[in-house]
């Protein structure tokens, strides 16, 4: 039987200021292609598909990031993974 493999809180706060961008870039290259090609571009249509499927797998990196963070370090990072604590 093998083990289940888990991140730790260091390692998700690592990953998301890798990923911290990539909400934004979607959501502008959406409204770009919508606005300069049509919302039933396939273009568009393909960054809303990928918009979507980026945010399930930010909801699930969420729940594993719960998962391995105190109350202390929720307190002082917040939702990493949805821009964290504000500065």
């Amino acid at each position: 039987m093998s083990k289940k493999k888990v991140m730790t809180h260091e390692e998700h706060v690592e990953l998301a200021a890798v990923l911290a961008d990539v909400h934004t870039a979607l959501q502008k290259a959406i409204i770009t292609t919508g606005n300069k090609l049509g919302v039933t571009s396939t273009a568009h249509k393909k960054f809303i598909k990928t918009s979507l499927l980026y945010d399930e797998a930010r909801s699930a990196l969420d729940s594993a990031y719960h998962a391995v963070t105190n109350n202390k370090q929720f307190a002082e990072q917040g939702h990493v993974y949805y821009g964290g604590r504000p500065k």
